[in-house]
């Protein structure tokens, strides 16, 4: 069953600016219930890293994997791009949204 992401079009990633190259991730989202982010992006992220790089925290997601590979299965999964990246408190964050996929500004940042 493919669930619409159509409640959920942005979602945060942050980590710490010392481990932007290694991780962990953490993804962050707002306005579904009872979840830390949407069911269907849970899903790939599950398709995308092994079930013990995936788990719930406090704060929402945690991916022990780098941002950019947070970042690419995203993309590949449900078209989410990069629409906004800041550096604050010693972490580094990226805003995704599907309403940006047609644009490619910004969309290979972080790739290593």
């Amino acid at each position: 069953m493919i669930m619409d992401l159509d409640q959920t079009t942005k979602i945060t990633l942050s980590c710490d600016t010392s481990k932007e190259h290694s991780g962990p991730t953490m993804i962050h989202s707002t306005g579904v219930p009872n979840y830390h982010i949407h069911p269907m992006q849970v899903y790939i992220l599950q398709e995308a890293f092994p079930d013990d790089k995936i788990r719930n925290d406090s704060q929402g997601i945690l991916c022990s994997v780098p941002p950019a590979n947070v970042i690419e299965a995203l993309k590949k999964g449900a078209g989410f791009s990069i629409i906004s990246t800041k550096t604050s408190g010693g972490r580094k964050v990226w805003v995704l949204s599907l309403e940006g996929s047609g644009s490619d500004d910004g969309g290979d940042e972080g790739g290593d």
